[in-house]
């Protein structure tokens, strides 16, 4: 519950219409891109992107090959107020994408 108290100062004309607005940001981190099913190419740069909200906690980021069976680093310690890191699309055994 939150009480907020509304004064005015040199007001010119009596008691004025106002509003209040409000949002609740949450501290935590959505990806953009890549976000599942693209066809990346192994080897290739790519930039993961990301929106991180209200957040300047730091965090890492991981991506598996194997529906999340294990996890690799990309990158560790990254603020939590930048959205975008660059890494190297992993080549998968046995294949031709890292999709």
């Amino acid at each position: 519950m939150y009480t907020v108290n509304v004064a005015g100062y040199q007001v010119p004309q009596g008691v004025q219409e106002y509003y209040i607005t409000y949002e609740f940001v949450q501290d935590d981190v959505h990806m953009a891109f890549p976000i599942g099913g693209e066809s990346l190419i192994p080897g290739n740069e790519i930039y993961v992107r990301w929106d991180a909200h209200g957040s300047a906690t730091p965090f890492d980021l991981h991506y598996s090959t194997d529906n999340g069976s294990s996890w690799s680093a990309i990158a560790t310690g990254v603020a939590g107020s930048s959205a975008l890191t660059n890494g190297s699309c992993p080549q998968q055994p046995g294949s031709t994408s890292c999709a």
